[in-house]
């Protein structure tokens, strides 16, 4: 059983503190230069995360953010309430006229973002490379037969 000790709570203090500070921080140079500060806070957890601090400093990345459940699980609470305030913020934004007006455009820009994307994946690398992705060599397209404990008898 883990227990919360202070060296969680002062470890989590400054974790929030460095993600704050720094998202806080960029965000006012994105506003200066005329950019949305939303753009700065994803920067920042792009900048802070595994993906740039933990390749470059992966000792600095592991003493900020160690790999104890305790350490994870508050800092992951945090963050879920932060994403459930930012959507509340972003839905009692919107203009629901403005958005009844483009209803047509934002049907289609749904639409073809969801499909175009789904047909280049599942198509074109199915098609182009069925060595990869398909049981045999000489069946290229293999969503247009459906496999054999899928196909329902005829009545």
């Amino acid at each position: 059983m883990h227990f919360l000790e202070q060296n969680h709570i002062e470890l989590f203090l400054f974790q929030v503190f460095l993600l704050l500070g720094l998202s806080r921080f960029l965000g006012e140079l994105f506003r200066y230069f005329k950019q949305p500060a939303v753009s700065a806070e994803i920067l920042t957890g792009i900048l802070l995360g595994p993906t740039i601090f933990g390749r470059l400093f992966p000792a600095g990345f592991n003493a900020v953010f160690p790999q104890d459940p305790i350490q994870i699980d508050m800092l992951e609470t945090v963050a879920w309430i932060g994403i459930l305030f930012f959507l509340l913020e972003t839905g009692m934004e919107i203009d629901f006229t403005s958005a009844w007006r483009q209803r047509g455009d934002a049907l289609i820009i749904a639409l073809t973002d969801l499909f175009i994307p789904l047909l280049i994946a599942f198509f074109s690398l199915t098609f182009f490379f069925p060595e990869f992705f398909s049981v045999s060599k000489n069946v290229k397209v293999i969503f247009f037969s459906p496999p054999q404990w899928l196909s329902v008898p005829c009545l």
